[in-house]
């Protein structure tokens, strides 16, 4: 996610307003392309630090992004990214102390950053706490992450998944059309194709005959 933040008007505000719409186009290689161009064109620019922080943990390249969120934070104590970002990178370095840590503060800080980064972070937490040990379930925290943001694509795909398990195949069915609805319009294919795997695979599970992909959601 790239936030809007208030800074002046340069070269990485444009580079990142570029890579929203290479996003809407799922041009994932485009994407982080201008996101690494907008870090290097300006590495103090909040939202361009954490953007590419972001990216490079998805990479799995943890030092380098926890390297370039430490200093993000020195300049914005508060960034909400930042922080969540660091714990992300915590939690799948399995250090779940840390990324408690730093989820926790924020979710103190999404409060003033609006819903969907409030599911954000209760997702994130959920997730550690439930590899820490520390819960059973994580399916609260998820409840109150799709509360936050109906449409929280990882939290829609996650209760699917967990309905599917508990044979709860209707319920499931009912997520994954939530989450194909949602992805499509958001124009997010990744997330149409799995929804539509998890609605096929609710049919079979239920003895139904196939039908048009999202053509049970209405």
């Amino acid at each position: 996610m790239i936030l809007k933040y208030e800074y002046p008007d340069n070269e990485a505000n444009q580079l990142l307003e570029q890579a929203k719409l290479a996003r809407r186009r799922n041009d994932d290689e485009e994407v982080f392309s201008l996101i690494k161009k907008a870090y290097e064109v300006d590495p103090n620019h909040p939202g361009a630090a954490t953007a590419y922080a972001g990216r490079l943990i998805k990479n799995k390249e943890f030092e380098e992004a926890d390297r370039i969120l430490h200093l993000c934070l020195e300049s914005y104590p508060s960034d909400f990214l930042a922080h969540l970002h660091i714990a992300q990178s915590m939690f799948w370095q399995r250090n779940y102390q840390k990324a408690e840590k730093y989820v926790s503060t924020a979710i103190e800080l999404s409060w003033d950053q609006g819903s969907e980064e409030q599911s954000r972070a209760y997702f994130v937490l959920g997730a550690i706490l439930k590899n820490s040990g520390k819960i059973d379930t994580i399916e609260d925290y998820i409840d109150k992450a799709l509360e936050k943001n109906p449409h929280n694509f990882a939290g829609l795909k996650y209760m699917a998944e967990l309905q599917m398990k508990k044979g709860s195949y209707r319920e499931s069915q009912k997520m994954a059309g939530r989450l194909f609805v949602s992805a499509k319009d958001q124009g997010d294919e990744e997330y149409m194709i799995i929804a539509q795997e998890l609605i096929q695979q609710a049919h079979e599970a239920l003895n139904l005959p196939s039908e048009p992909s999202g053509a049970t959601l209405g």
